[in-house]
């Protein structure tokens, strides 16, 4: 007999696979993940920028850290600096309190975080889009999410939202929108409860993060006439839910907005208050639409502010005007047409549920701020295309891809038209990459981001106000004499460019004295002063330094009616006080130098010159 064969060893079990789809949306999330650390790492070294100070380092709430939580939670959006504005959005200065209780005032952590978020949101969008994309066409290719994402991550005009801390309220606001839709769409997909209710939960967040994502509540029905072959009824009864965390914000809002303060708008801030006729504001609104296209297209240059007079007014008849005017309500025309068509039971083309989507999106996110509706604090801004963006790529990005899968091509035209896709979108990433890394960079700090800028914002007032202001603050803590003065010089330079812009601004013509003042430029110091008067009959300070300039001009007998009439706008204030003092002794009149002087110390015993100035007086008067 033969020898038994020994028998063969047992074969391992097969580690079991994941399918190849599934491997391919992992690997998609690992490179969104690297791609949002790559494209804003540069910032975790950027300080605390522009309204950072308004809503961090100056807010009285915020920088009590955990314990300012619930004033923050319970007051309007600017409370914490004074200002009485109608604005309800807490979630995202409790975050910033959060961060100050722990780390303390390092704006390091808080850049860190909104780096997580954006990579957070580039996640919730990609798998927001594999749904979308899937009920609108089955046979979807992977790439065009994929593709879509990667673009939205790298698109330069949204380093004012990440790369500016106080941005995170825009982030926070489109993370819990996409979270929102996307267990909608899970709903329609399941028919689970479940699905809803956290859809509906993650709406209530976004409210909090962003008075704006009200009008996301039209997307909801929206979605469901695309996308849901439901019953009417049972579209409605899912559009209900929605109206709970709205109706709960606006309880919240009216409770704690200060909705009932009157809110006056500043022609600085909204340069369309100074538009000369209602006509010539609707163009230049219609115009900026426009420009928003045009910077969602060619994202150059990119600046911090669009204020008065960066967008100078036009009429209609300008073309430009109409043609920003014709593709809107072409796009409005054509979301009303497919909606129609759906709701008449016709069937759509994939195309048309993409376009439809993509124009409510736009549309949608930035209704509250575009103007249209209402005049709000800013002209034009680009934070406000950071959700809307997302509607402008999504319909390149598809059709670029329809005609790359097109059915029955052969195979080899279909490789070549695949890497031809990939090869066009990788360059606009790596372009769009190059451009946000480098525009990153000028939000390092107000000085570096102002005087950035201020070359595609010469005709910006506020633009060349706030690098005046940097440049004075400089001067001021300068122990170098010429040194000191070149900051100064430089700083009225941009003062005069803002008054010749703008000259009704007291604020800013006062602060021009000051530096004509510190430069020795007393007439014209004099001159700037007046102007401020005015503008503002009852500015006593600038009574004041009008006195003060005469008497440098050694002229105190005029300064000494100026400040006089200081003496009676504000009668005690003991600078004023002080000043009638000082000139009235220069005139020899001790008589009536002492008692100012004595005045000035019952408003402020600690005035030490007052009290040496007083001594001086008594002893030369032979008084006690």
């Amino acid at each position: 007999m033969k020898p038994s064969a020994k028998p063969k060893p047992a074969r391992k079990p097969a580690i079991p696979q994941k399918p190849k789809k599934e491997r391919t949306w992992t690997l998609f999330s690992v490179v969104v993940v690297v791609a949002a650390g790559v494209l804003y790492f540069n910032t975790l070294q950027n300080g605390y920028v522009l309204d950072d100070k308004g809503i961090i380092t100056g807010n009285k709430f915020t920088t009590q850290g955990f314990s300012g939580i619930p004033d923050l939670l319970t007051t309007s959006y600017w409370e914490g600096i004074g200002i009485n504005v109608r604005s309800y959005r807490p979630l995202s200065p409790v975050t910033f309190a959060i961060e100050v209780g722990l780390f303390g005032l390092k704006p390091g952590p808080s850049h860190f975080f909104n780096l997580l978020l954006y990579a957070m949101t580039g996640l919730v969008l990609l798998f927001f889009l594999k749904k979308l994309l899937f009920r609108i066409d089955p046979s979807f290719p992977p790439a065009v999410a994929f593709l879509v994402t990667l673009l939205f991550l790298a698109h330069p005009i949204h380093t004012e939202v990440v790369a500016n801390i106080k941005g995170r309220d825009s982030m926070l606001e489109l993370f819990f929108l996409l979270l929102s839709g996307y267990f909608l769409l899970s709903f329609l997909e399941t028919g689970k409860k479940a699905d809803l209710a956290l859809s509906v939960a993650s709406f209530f967040p976004a409210l909090l993060s962003k008075e704006s994502a009200v009008a996301y509540l039209v997307m909801v029905p929206v979605l469901l006439i695309l996308f849901d072959d439901r019953p009417a009824l049972k579209k409605l009864k899912t559009v209900l839910p929605f109206l709970l965390p709205v109706a709960l914000f606006l309880l919240l809002y009216y409770r704690y907005s200060n909705i009932g303060a009157f809110v006056k708008l500043h022609v600085l801030d909204n340069a369309l208050m100074a538009a000369p006729s209602p006509s010539v504001m609707l163009a230049t609104k219609l115009l900026i639409l426009g420009k928003y296209l045009v910077l969602l297209l060619y994202p150059h240059p990119l600046v911090f502010d669009y204020s008065y007079n960066q967008i100078p007014f036009t009429t209609f008849s300008d073309p430009l005007v109409w043609i920003s005017a014709l593709v809107y309500l072409a796009a409005i025309g054509y979301l009303v047409f497919v909606l129609v068509r759906k709701l008449a039971g016709k069937t759509l083309t994939a195309w048309q549920p993409v376009a439809a989507f993509s124009v409510a999106w736009f549309l949608m996110g930035f209704a509250a701020s575009s103007n249209m509706l209402m005049l709000i604090g800013s002209t034009m801004g680009e934070r406000f295309m950071y959700s809307p963006s997302l509607g402008f790529l999504l319909p390149g990005v598809w059709l670029l891809s329809k005609a790359v899968f097109r059915k029955g091509r052969e195979k080899k035209v279909k490789e070549m038209r695949v890497i031809l896709l990939y090869s066009f979108c990788g360059i606009l990433f790596f372009a769009y990459a190059i451009a946000t890394i480098g525009r990153n960079r000028a939000w390092k700090d107000d000085f570096t981001l102002y005087s950035t800028d201020i070359r595609y914002l010469s005709q910006n007032v506020k633009a060349n106000d706030f690098l005046a202001n940097m440049y004075r603050d400089f001067g001021d803590k300068s122990t170098d004499a010429a040194q000191k003065r070149e900051f100064y010089l430089k700083a009225i330079e941009l003062k005069e460019k803002a008054v010749a812009i703008y000259p009704e601004v007291m604020e800013i013509q006062r602060q021009l004295g000051d530096l004509y003042g510190k430069t020795g430029q007393f007439v014209k110091a004099i001159g700037a002063y007046k102007a401020a008067i005015g503008l503002n009959a009852h500015d006593a300070i600038s009574h004041l330094q009008i006195g003060k300039a005469y008497g440098m001009l050694r002229q105190p007998a005029e300064g000494l009616k100026w400040m006089k009439k200081a003496e009676e706008l504000d009668p005690g204030n003991a600078d004023i006080l002080l000043a009638l003092g000082v000139t009235c002794a220069q005139l020899g009149d001790l008589g009536n130098a002492i008692p100012y002087f004595e005045k000035t110390l019952a408003r402020d015993p600690s005035n030490s010159l007052a009290a040496r100035y007083l001594d001086q007086a008594r002893r030369q008067t032979g008084k006690k």
